[in-house]
């Protein structure tokens, strides 16, 4: 019982660190950029920016228009498998 609340405690413990760890990145990423950044011509930023934009609008509706696929059961595997051909005579 003693592993098991040690494991549950250290899950919770190690998704509070990502959070954390991930809040400190967007956060200080954007800083390190900047210098590199600033330097590209407004061409690029504006290109970057209107790309970004436009993919997400298409990942968007891709998904909304597209239905998930279907994942057959097993039993419709089967059933879709040809049968076997049949045996062949000697002659």
């Amino acid at each position: 019982m003693t592993f098991t609340a040690y494991r549950w405690e250290l899950r919770k413990l190690a998704s509070q660190v990502r959070t954390y760890l991930g809040l400190g990145l967007l956060t200080v990423l954007p800083l390190i950029f900047v210098p590199f950044v600033i330097s590209f011509p407004a061409g690029l930023i504006v290109y970057w920016i209107t790309t970004n934009i436009w993919t997400i609008g298409q990942q968007y509706t891709v998904q909304k228009i597209i239905p998930a696929p279907v994942v057959a059961t097993p039993a419709e595997v089967a059933a879709a498998k040809p049968p076997p051909p049949p045996p062949r005579s000697q002659f």
